[in-house]
């Protein structure tokens, strides 16, 4: 097993793709007693894979918190693999699409209201000028790249015209980042236990059994000293979240590295009924992550200005009764 870790450790790029290894039907058996969990609900959670990526110019063991030089992708997805977000982040550079006609086909209450408010949403995106090019692009579901210094401006100047600064104690550094990592790999080593499970579809697995409450009150402790950057009350979450039993990971080893953990949700809530396993498959030396090329650069003043425009054209047609001119005060 540590083998498997240290290998994945000396890769340059890892990927990960997460899923609920599940159906509609499954899905919703199990989940039908949690809060306002509905069957389009389960209908959503079958059609969808999480994929995130990291690539550095060094070995990931190598890799420090606060590193710069690195570059990394997340994508949702349908299973067919039709993207419906898309973040890539290279440098200081964030290439951003989002298919907006998809999500409004996913399940939903609204259905027909959802695509018909994005129709509109796209009629009013033509409706704008040319030098807001990018933010028709956006809603299109094309490339753009926003800066992420220019954002971050803005950002920052929203910031303290309502709040104020944020003060450094909330802010985790490079070292504290770094305190959390060795505290939840000490407290996962020092309680886990490991069982050979067999070989199935090319790969050993192994059972790795943890005491859930056991594991939280260990990582609690050990995360104290950051309790002032930790939580809005000012701690580290304890204990009496975590369920009073064992939790078990299936990890699948292929290749001498790690390819999958598998863990079965139920076993963290009592209202999951019947299993319902979360898959989180990994590759390791997947490549770098690339800039898509004809990305217009999308300015946070030109977002401001067209949301400011669309918002007015709102407020114009409800203000409007028939047959009047003007604003209705």
């Amino acid at each position: 097993m540590q083998r498997a870790f240290d290998k994945m450790g000396q890769q340059k790029s890892l990927s990960a793709d997460i899923s609920l290894d599940a159906n509609a039907d499954e899905i919703y058996a199990a989940l039908k007693d949690t809060d306002d969990f509905e069957r389009r609900d389960a209908d959503l959670l079958e059609g969808l894979k999480l994929t995130s990526a990291s690539a550095f110019d060094k070995p990931l063991k190598d890799v420090k918190a606060g590193d710069e030089n690195g570059s990394g992708a997340f994508k949702l997805a349908k299973n067919d693999g039709k993207a419906l977000l898309e973040v890539r982040s290279i440098g200081k550079k964030y290439y951003v699409r989002g298919d907006l006609k998809a999500f409004s086909e996913l399940p939903s209450s609204k259905g027909r209201d959802d695509r018909a408010g994005i129709d509109e949403l796209m009629r009013k995106a033509d409706e704008l000028p040319s030098s807001m090019g990018a933010v028709k692009n956006a809603v299109k579901g094309e490339w753009v790249v926003l800066d992420a210094d220019a954002f971050k401006e803005l950002a920052e100047k929203r910031g303290r015209s309502k709040n104020g600064a944020r003060g450094e104690e909330e802010q985790l550094d490079p070292k504290s980042r770094q305190q959390i990592f060795d505290a939840v790999r000490k407290a996962l080593g020092d309680n886990a236990e490991f069982k050979a499970a067999g070989k199935k579809g090319g790969a050993d697995h192994v059972k790795v059994t943890v005491p859930a409450k056991k594991v939280a009150a260990d990582l609690a402790k050990a995360l104290e000293p950051l309790r002032k950057k930790l939580g809005k009350d000012g701690r580290p979450s304890g204990p009496d979240g975590a369920p009073k039993k064992d939790v078990t990971v299936d990890v699948a080893i292929k290749n001498g590295m790690i390819s999958a953990l598998t863990l079965d949700l139920s076993q963290l809530d009592e209202k999951v009924k019947g299993k319902l396993p979360l898959v989180i498959g990994l590759r390791g030396g997947a490549g770098g992550v690339m800039a898509p090329s004809g990305a217009q650069e999308l300015k946070p003043q030109d977002l401001v200005a067209a949301m400011m425009r669309l918002a007015m054209d709102r407020m114009g047609e409800r203000g409007t009764p028939d047959g009047a001119d003007g604003l209705r005060i």
